[in-house]
C-alpha cells in the first residue's frame, strides 16, 4: 500500500522464539508509507474486512492462515520511523 516509488525492505534472518527456545527464521518486510491506522491495525488478519474498494479482504487472513499451517506466526505493526512493518517467524 506504499505510495509511489517508496522502497520496501525485505529482511530474513535467524530468529530464536523466547518462549520455547526453537530456533527458526523470520522474514520481515518494512516500507515507508504512512503506516495502518489503529482501528485498521486491530482487524486486518478478519477475513472479508477491507479498506479498499475493489479488495476482497481475504489476502492477510490468507497469509495468516498459511503460516500458522507450517506453525509459524505472523504480526503487523506501525514502524517507529513511519510506514509498516510484517514480520512472519517460523521455526526450522
Amino acid at each position: 500500500a506504499t505510495e509511489g516509488h517508496a522502497p520496501i525492505a525485505i529482511r530474513l534472518a535467524p530468529h530464536s522464539d523466547q518462549e520455547s527456545g526453537q530456533d527458526g527464521w523470520m522474514l520481515t518486510v518494512t516500507d515507508h508509507g504512512k503506516g495502518i491506522p489503529a482501528d485498521v491495525l486491530d482487524r486486518i488478519f478478519v477475513p472479508f474486512f477491507t479498506t479498499r474498494s475493489d479488495g476482497t479482504g481475504l489476502g492477510l487472513p490468507v497469509v495468516q492462515q498459511v503460516v500458522l499451517l507450517h506453525d509459524g506466526q505472523v504480526s503487523a505493526r506501525n514502524h517507529p520511523d513511519g510506514g509498516a512493518e510484517f514480520t512472519i517467524c517460523r521455526p526450522q
